[in-house]
């Protein structure tokens, strides 16, 4: 009776063994090192006085320092990759990619704009601000058995406003002036457009202390609005906050890469106030309102 136990037992044993596959181990996948150089840019980064402008070049130092986010997606703009760099050398993002063909975006931040600013999120919906300087890159590229090393040129994404007042005097009751206009708060970098406009307030200019009923100093805000004419109103708050002045001005027009001046007074006088396109970004264009 063992005897046949064990002669059963053993029979068992050779068929699990028979039954068993041979275990397969997939050859790991073969990647390259991909480079891009975000250099030689057609960009000013660099703010502050317009006429200070230093060119359409991207100046990389401590005054200007950037935040970086990088996307990579499959043909089917599935998300493979998201990376986020800051700092003040040119940018350089490396990745390590199989064979194939890949969409990358790239959407940078001018931190020099401003110290405070939305962090990317990655994805193709990004979050902007009317404080910072903006740009972006959508390109298609492809991987087939060599390293890959790509300048990539970024463009700016958006317009800016400078107010230039001509008031000799402000109402010393006047605590803020500011602007308020219809732009977008969100960019998608897989079609390089803006999301639909809201009505947005600018942070604008304090007038406080010293600074009390005196002209201020010309100050600027970037807009994604660069699509239509459009109507926006330069909005002066009184020291309760409770009430404001409006000078609506309709028919502005923004571009990107270029900077819109509105020059003029806000209180009193009949004078128009002037709209222009100063060189320093592109060729300048003047409106009156």
């Amino acid at each position: 009776m063992n005897k046949s136990l064990t002669l059963f037992f053993c029979l068992l044993l050779l068929i699990s063994a028979a039954c068993k596959k041979p275990h397969r181990t997939d050859p790991p996948v073969e990647t390259h090192e991909v480079t891009f150089n975000i250099s030689g840019l057609d960009l000013n980064l660099t703010t502050g006085p317009i006429v200070n402008s230093v060119g359409d070049k991207l100046k990389t130092n401590s005054t200007t320092p950037y935040f970086l986010s990088y996307t990579l997606y499959d043909q089917s703009n599935k998300t493979l990759t998201i990376k986020q760099t800051d700092g003040t050398s040119t940018p350089v993002i490396k990745d390590n990619i199989p064979n194939g063909t890949y969409t990358a975006t790239f959407f940078l931040i001018n931190l020099s704009a401003n110290s405070g600013y939305v962090v990317p999120s990655g994805g193709n919906i990004q979050n902007i601000t009317n404080s910072n300087d903006f740009f972006s890159k959508k390109i298609t590229f492809v991987v087939s058995g060599n390293s890959v090393t790509q300048n990539v040129i970024l463009n700016r994404i958006d317009a800016k406003i400078e107010v230039k007042l001509k008031d000799d005097t402000i109402p010393k009751h006047v605590s803020r002036i500011y602007l308020s206009l219809p732009d977008s708060t969100q960019f998608n970098t897989l079609t390089q457009q803006y999301l639909s406009p809201a009505t947005v307030n600018t942070l604008g200019v304090y007038l406080d202390g010293a600074k009390k009923g005196i002209t201020p100093a010309p100050f600027a805000s970037y807009t994604s609005n660069h699509i239509t004419p459009f109507t926006l109103s330069i909005v002066a708050v009184f020291d309760n906050s409770a009430q404001t002045y409006t000078k609506v001005i309709s028919n502005v027009v923004c571009e990107r890469n270029k900077i819109t001046v509105l020059t003029g007074k806000l209180f009193g006088g009949t004078a128009g106030i002037g709209v222009s396109i100063p060189k320093t970004w592109a060729p300048a264009d003047t409106v009156k309102f």
